[in-house]
């Protein structure tokens, strides 16, 4: 039997313990957005991470395409949301060295992300 990455009910997702393997998984199922502004759900310490960022809609570059040869209807630019810088991130300091979910001892661990409100909780 395999056991599901995330738990929870109706409105809720709920991770419980670390693994280090599930971060990835983790910033997306946890990432909240409003069709304006979205934030991919990282660790606030920083560590570990993924691919943290916080994105804004209609921030994009364009990027020209180049074929082999052109044909109608054939676009002749791409555009590519950017990365904004983390917004959500901290630095966490236990008797004055850097806290990292990938050190120490960890004693629990439990991310909560209620739908209903859109709001993460620990």
């Amino acid at each position: 039997m395999k056991v599901p990455l995330f738990g929870g009910g109706e409105w809720t997702i709920i991770e419980e313990g670390f693994d280090a393997a599930r971060v990835p998984a983790g910033e997306s199922v946890f990432s909240l957005a409003n069709g304006s502004l979205g934030i991919r759900y990282s660790f606030e310490e920083g560590s570990p991470v993924y691919k943290p960022g916080t994105y804004v809609n209609g921030f994009y570059e364009n990027l020209p395409i180049t074929y082999g040869e052109n044909a109608f209807g054939f676009p002749l630019e791409k555009q590519t949301i950017l990365t904004l810088p983390d917004a959500a991130s901290l630095k966490l300091f236990v008797n004055g060295e850097p806290f990292s979910m990938e050190h120490g001892r960890l004693l629990s661990h439990t991310r909560i992300l209620d739908m209903k409100s859109a709001a993460a909780a620990r």
